[in-house]
């Protein structure tokens, strides 16, 4: 099973999709308290630098560049830049989420 290491930000329900769960690769999942209900949300948001970096400047110079290279140099300053508006919500370590919520996002990241 592939580990990850896992950026959470919790909104305090403000919205539906009240957690934001990002791996190191930059992918982002919005899940609600119950993302298992069909009456809860699970969704990608796709990947933060990916959405960030090169859709504000293009994509045709982003097949000119080691894509992975980029995503590991600007995750951690993405991951700042969350942390300090609070845009998303507070970040909160991963284990005190929900235990729903953790498997969730643990099964659909390694899917």
């Amino acid at each position: 099973m592939k580990t990850n290491k896992f950026y959470a930000f919790d909104n305090g329900g403000e919205t539906f999709d009240r957690f934001t769960i990002i791996d190191n690769g930059g992918e982002m999942l919005g899940l609600s308290e119950n993302p298992n209900s069909p009456l809860g949300f699970s969704q990608w948001a796709g990947n933060c630098v990916d959405n960030y970096m090169f859709a504000s400047f293009g994509y045709a110079w982003r097949r000119q560049c080691d894509v992975e290279k980029v995503i590991k140099h600007e995750l951690p300053r993405i991951i700042q830049e969350f942390k300090t508006d609070g845009n998303i919500g507070q970040m909160v370590d991963f284990n005190s989420l929900p235990i729903e919520v953790q498997q969730h996002a643990i099964n659909r990241f390694n899917n």
